[in-house]
């Protein structure tokens, strides 16, 4: 056996070795008071943690008796951090009260604190691990009230170690073979708002002006994607500010590291994306000249389609594109976190530098505070900064509220039936805020000034205000009040998701810049049983009437006629029906999940109804829950709430979760054991389902959607 065998076997070996301390390592942490360090006000009861009198915010640490953070733990949650590339964490949990709940994960290298990390409740974070040895983790809270830990769940993601020393997961060669955008290396200069907007969908690698070059050569990148960033990721240390723009008031070039990393890409064959997302209205701006370093890419991206001709004509470039913003389910979602309100609520900055949107703002504002009784609300995105442009006129002061980070922006959407969209830019097709797309799949209506944009993309899933006409838009108002909000918000919601998240518009730059990548669709295996012939035809009739694409249907026949089921199989069957009978499963001891090649079950029954969108809205919730979570229909509970329970013919299930499938099981009790053992559950909307007792032709309109 020659060396380059042996060495391959070697690495091959190791990183089995690897692998398997990554899942033994694997931590999931459940709720044990005896493990939590509070504060006197904390009271940590057998089952959830009271908060009472917390006037500021506190901290719960987990394994230590301190919540001093500059100190290094004394008892390690995991062993071997330091040999992982990346830890996925989880975390969720249920709060109630006025409180907000956040993870706080702290990373030490050579005993000293390196990074601090936050995760949002009911949702996951990626952390990058570069040789630090200890992390600890502790739970921040501000506000007063309940909260139950449902799970903290630390994933370690392997190195691969090749002569010895760490690279990334795949070495870079021609022959790497990238089937979707999330295998995709992007070494990226962006602000908060994108960077947190788009590691969940590509292998992200962060670039600031100090360690750019380190990390090109550490992460080998396929792409380098900036923005027109004004300060960076980091909000506070604001370590790209005046470095991505060229302006007539700076004597000397103040672009050096991005143009050294833009020659690096050029040398190195690493393509190069600028998203200009301050289009129109900076086009021509010299002060802050977007444009003058656009040019300098490989391809370009507008916010602003209308822009895309100027480019090609004025700056001679022939790769330009639009490409609006859009949304994070991971960070925004329709999961309730609270009581909702019947405020409208704004969050965002008012500009005295643009009359004619502050002109319109305050027109709304006013009103909204008419029509709904003064229930105005307005966190200010600059209530931290102190210029006059900034401030909001003074009869609004008693309705603003300070900024809130953007990471805790969805509390704010959640917190009320109604959200406020202002457009500085009225008449661009494409370019709008963003905080549109978040609304939505915040399950939150929209109401907005007219923006051509909106017209266009969204028409009446929101509500246009037109500024010329007051009685117009009081109108718009009191029909946005009075209409059927839980179905109005599900239609948003579902076009949001289906159409304008950041996996789209991903997937849309890379196919345009010579990466070619498919949109993933979770495929799901629909299974019904049947007693006859007459069964299986409607079975297939309510499989055909799904508008779900990546789908495929198990008909399971309950008589024992092997003769009966190879004829409806020669009849019936094709590549997207399979019909099987139970007793030759027992016969040739096969189990349920050895004739299922999908992500996901949904288990069918002819004796219910189902809407031609329900497994649309079933598998769409999985763009924010994980997949250790079973999503059902139960219209006797609250929506977008996880609970505890629901009818098999009313859910889509992980294929993990029916490992131990039994066909004699209870259609009520299945969901139930799973979450018994572990598996959570979460309740969606309550359309397009109706159990057999419910089954009529007024339920069927009703639901219907």
């Amino acid at each position: 056996m020659d060396n380059n065998r042996i060495n391959a076997r070697l690495h091959e070996l190791k990183q089995k070795e690897l692998r398997l301390r990554s899942e033994v390592e694997l931590k999931d942490i459940k709720y044990n008071q005896a493990d939590w360090f509070a504060p006197a006000h904390v009271k940590l009861n057998d089952s959830e943690v009271v908060i009472e009198d917390n006037v500021d915010h506190c901290y719960l640490s987990y394994l230590e008796l301190n919540n001093s953070f500059n100190l290094t733990p004394k008892k390690s949650v995991l062993k071997s951090l330091f040999i992982y590339k990346k830890l996925n964490v989880h975390f969720t949990g249920e709060v109630n009260g006025d409180c907000d709940i956040r993870l706080v994960v702290i990373t030490y290298l050579n005993q000293e604190k390196k990074n601090v990390y936050s995760v949002s409740l009911n949702s996951n974070l990626e952390i990058p691990i570069h040789n630090e040895q200890d992390i600890r983790i502790a739970l921040r809270i501000q506000g007063n009230g309940r909260f139950v830990l449902s799970s903290i769940k630390l994933e370690p993601i392997v190195y691969n170690f090749i002569g010895g020393t760490k690279t990334s997961e795949t070495m870079i060669s021609d022959e790497r073979q990238i089937k979707t955008a999330r295998e995709v290396r992007v070494a990226m200069v962006v602000d908060e708002f994108t960077y947190e907007s788009l590691r969940h969908e590509c292998q992200a690698i962060y670039l600031s002006p100090d360690n750019w070059l380190q990390m090109m050569q550490l992460n080998k990148p396929d792409v380098f994607f900036c923005e027109s960033a004004w300060s960076g990721k980091d909000s506070d240390k604001r370590e790209w500010k005046g470095k991505v723009y060229s302006s007539v008031n700076f004597k000397t070039e103040n672009r050096n590291e991005l143009l050294q990393i833009i020659q690096y890409c050029k040398d190195n064959g690493i393509k190069t994306v600028f998203w200009n997302k301050e289009d129109p209205s900076h086009y021509d701006d010299r002060v802050h000249n977007f444009v003058d370093t656009a040019k300098k890419f490989d391809y370009i991206f507008t916010t602003a389609e209308e822009c895309v001709d100027r480019y090609k004509s004025e700056h001679q470039h022939k790769d330009v594109y639009s490409l609006m913003f859009a949304v994070q389910p991971r960070q925004f979602n329709p999961i309730e976190t609270c009581n909702r309100t019947d405020e409208f609520i704004f969050a965002g900055s008012y500009y005295r530098q643009h009359p004619s949107r502050c002109e319109v703002m305050d027109k709304m504002f006013r009103l909204i505070n008419e029509v709904s009784e003064n229930k105005l609300v307005i966190y200010n995105r600059q209530s931290q900064n102190d210029d006059v442009n900034h401030k909001f006129p003074e009869e609004f002061s008693t309705f603003v509220r300070p900024r809130l980070p953007y990471t805790q922006l969805d509390k704010a959407y959640k917190g009320s039936k109604f959200s406020i969209n202002i457009n500085t830019e009225t008449q661009s097709t494409t370019m709008f805020a963003r905080r549109v797309f978040e609304l939505m799949a915040s399950n939150t209506l929209v109401i907005s000034n007219y923006s051509a944009g909106l017209d266009k993309h969204f028409g009446d899933l929101l509500y246009l205000l037109n500024s010329d006409t007051e009685v117009q838009g009081r109108d718009v108002l009191k029909q946005a009040v009075i209409s059927d909000y839980e179905k109005q918000r599900l239609r948003a919601l579902r076009f949001v998701l289906r159409n304008h998240t950041y996996e789209d518009r991903l997937i849309d730059v890379f196919n345009k810049i010579g990466i070619t990548v498919e949109k993933q669709q979770n495929k799901v295996y629909v299974v019904m049983f049947v007693n006859n012939e007459q069964e299986l035809i409607q079975s297939i009739d309510v499989f055909e009437n799904q508008n779900y694409g990546n789908k495929k249907l198990l008909i399971i026949n309950q008589e024992n006629s092997p003769l009966e089921t190879a004829e409806w199989l020669s009849k019936y069957g094709s590549s997207t029906i399979q019909i099987i009978d139970i007793h030759m499963i027992n016969n040739y001891n096969k189990r349920f999940i050895d004739f299922i090649d999908s992500e996901y079950v949904a288990f069918m029954s002819q004796d219910y109804y189902y809407g031609n969108n329900y497994l649309v809205d079933l598998l769409l919730a999985y763009k924010y829950v994980d997949e250790y979570t079973i999503v059902v229909k139960n219209p006797a509970e609250k929506p977008y709430r996880f609970t505890n329970g629901g009818s098999m013919f009313s859910a889509v299930l992980p294929i993990r979760s029916l490992v131990a499938f039994e066909f004699n099981q209870d259609e009520d009790s299945i969901v139930d054991e799973l979450f018994e053992v572990g598996f959570r559950v979460f309740n969606c909307d309550p359309y397009n389902i109706l159990s057999p007792k419910m089954k009529n032709k007024d339920n069927i309109v009703r639901v219907t959607i």
